[in-house]
């Protein structure tokens, strides 16, 4: 049988009944205690074992992360220390579990490709190319809202990357042996490093630049393209990224949360702010570009 929705083939009526629940948007199944939402009941039943066994708490010496179980403590270890069950025989990528392993190679290796109808960029992914349409195309209002800094998103993933890169207590403990620099994960000590050595493999298909990463040529593909796809509610004024539209969105609201310890003066962001130290105060921040004359 297969998915009018996504053209997965599935084996059997039970499992095809299964499979549509992942589309639905409703997650009528609400946990008694913290009151996520789930879109099937046994889902729900599985999380609940998150609250029976949220008495222990297991802590990882090296990044200070905390995990439910002595069992995924041990798997944590395994990836900081490298030491690999798995290894992909097309990349050379290594895995700690099966999962992870069967997961890659499904993403990154089985040659299929998912295609946004609206502007025909492809994915690996089934759920990354949804969650591509919801963030660019669809019209929908943001519902996950960060309760520090009042920035809301599309989709629940950005919340997450965006609490774990700017409100988090993770310790980064992942040093570039070049500059100094700490950063929280493996993924972003190799894309830095790409950037020391001049690495970038990504061009544009326009004009004879390269980038270090696939989203900064997206980013950069914008200016040829004019794609603004974000638009200020107040104003109706469009950005090509999110973030600057974020930014602009602060200034309506004259919310400047960071200050400058120096004269006191107020800026709506830290970009912003070292900006400011630079051109006022002649401090150069830490990792910051010096350009030669």
């Amino acid at each position: 049988m297969e998915c009018l929705i996504c053209s997965k083939q599935v084996s059997n009526l039970s499992g095809f009944k299964i499979h549509v629940i992942t589309h639905l948007t409703k997650k009528p199944f609400k946990c008694e205690i913290c009151g996520k939402g789930f879109k099937r009941h046994n889902d729900r039943y599985i999380h609940m074992r998150v609250h029976a066994k949220s008495q222990y708490q297991a802590q990882c010496e090296i990044c200070k992360k905390t995990l439910s179980s002595q069992h995924h403590l041990n798997n944590h270890i395994k990836r900081h220390n490298k030491e690999f069950d798995f290894t992909c025989d097309k990349c050379n990528m290594g895995f700690v579990t099966r999962s992870e392993f069967k997961t890659h190679c499904y993403k990154k290796h089985s040659g299929i490709k998912h295609t946004c109808v609206n502007c025909e960029k492809t994915y690996c992914d089934k759920q990354a190319l949804l969650d591509h349409i919801r963030t660019v195309h669809e019209n929908v209002e943001p519902e996950f809202h960060c309760m520090l800094c009042d920035i809301k998103f599309k989709i629940k993933k950005r919340l997450r990357y965006h609490n774990d890169k700017h409100h988090s207590d993770k310790v980064k403990s992942y040093i570039c042996d070049i500059c100094g620099k700490s950063v929280s994960s493996p993924h972003s000590l190799r894309t830095h490093i790409q950037i020391h050595k001049g690495i970038k493999p990504h061009s544009c298909p326009s004009c004879d630049m390269r980038f270090t990463t696939k989203n900064t040529l997206r980013l950069h593909i914008r200016k040829h393209t004019g794609e603004k796809p974000y638009e200020c509610k107040v104003c109706k004024k469009k950005f090509s990224q999110q973030s600057s539209r974020n930014l602009h969105l602060k200034r309506h609201s004259d919310v400047k949360p960071f200050t400058c310890d120096i004269c006191e003066g107020t800026f709506v962001s830290q970009g912003v702010l070292n900006m400011h130290k630079k051109a006022a105060h002649k401090i150069i921040l830490p990792h910051s570009k010096i350009i030669k004359t």
